[in-house]
């Protein structure tokens, strides 16, 4: 799967940021319209928008028009901050900010995830820019098992970026480096 699609759906699923409760919203339509701002002129009275110039046509130099997918319609949680796949994986890995990490298999009709990580009671995520921010893969995972960790915390307050490994293929929470 492109990298670019991932992420697509990983934003298309988003929404407000709080718990999922039913069903995903439709994603938004871009547009191309221009919101009309008063100019200011020289004598302090307000001048008319100019008007809407006409949508691009792309071409050299302009980006063709993107449409919005949800690439896992099944996978619908709240405060999503990160998708990745370790090297060699067919798994993603969805980093949520409270201090979990998910994981599901590489596939548009997934419906099962699977806990990856979870420190929640390490992590402190009452900021907006707080939590759980960040995942990656040991470029030698498949070999050593190692994954690195970005998140806050509190009592003192501060970010962390600590090493985790795998035991019986799962993340050891007690291994944390």
């Amino acid at each position: 799967m492109c990298a670019a699609a991932a992420l697509c759906a990983v934003l298309a699923a988003c929404g407000d940021g709080g718990p999922a409760e039913g069903p995903a919203p439709a994603p938004l339509e871009p547009t191309r319209q221009a919101v009309p701002i008063p100019v200011s002129t020289p004598t302090g009275s307000a001048a008319p928008a100019p008007a809407t110039p006409p949508a691009p046509t792309p071409g050299p130099g302009r980006l063709p028009r993107l449409d919005v997918e949800h690439a896992f319609p099944n996978v619908t949680l709240g405060r999503m901050v990160h998708l990745t796949y370790p090297p060699g994986g067919d798994r993603l890995y969805l980093v949520l900010q409270p201090g979990l990490v998910v994981s599901f298999e590489d596939r548009q009709d997934v419906d099962t995830l699977g806990i990856f990580l979870d420190i929640r009671e390490r992590v402190n995520d009452q900021g907006n820019e707080e939590g759980l921010l960040g995942l990656a893969f040991d470029p030698g995972y498949e070999s050593n098992g190692y994954f690195y960790v970005y998140y806050s915390a509190s009592g003192p307050r501060r970010s962390v970026i600590s090493r985790f490994s795998i035991e019986s293929g799962k993340a050891d929470a007690s291994s944390e480096k």
